[in-house]
C-alpha cells in the first residue's frame, strides 16, 4: 500500500469517528432538552403558571415553546 493510501484511510476513519461522536452528542443534547422541558413542565404545573422554553435546533434555528397548565 502506498503511504498516501494509508494516510487517506486513516483520515477517513478519523472523520467517520468524529461524525459518529458528533451525532451521538447531538442525540444526547436532544434527550437532555426533552428532560429539561418535562422537568420545567412539572414545576410549572405545581406552581400553576406558565413557562417559555427556547431550544436551538441542529440548523441553529431558535424554537420557542410555551407551556401552560391546562
Amino acid at each position: 500500500m502506498s503511504v498516501l493510501l494509508i494516510i487517506s484511510t486513516l483520515l477517513y476513519l478519523t472523520d467517520l469517528r468524529l461524525h459518529q461522536a458528533t451525532t451521538q452528542a447531538y442525540q444526547q443534547v436532544q434527550v437532555a432538552q426533552k428532560l429539561l422541558v418535562q422537568s420545567q413542565l412539572q414545576t410549572t404545573k405545581a406552581k400553576g403558571g406558565k413557562i417559555e422554553v427556547q431550544i436551538t435546533d441542529r440548523a441553529g434555528h431558535k424554537i420557542t415553546i410555551e407551556l401552560r397548565k391546562d
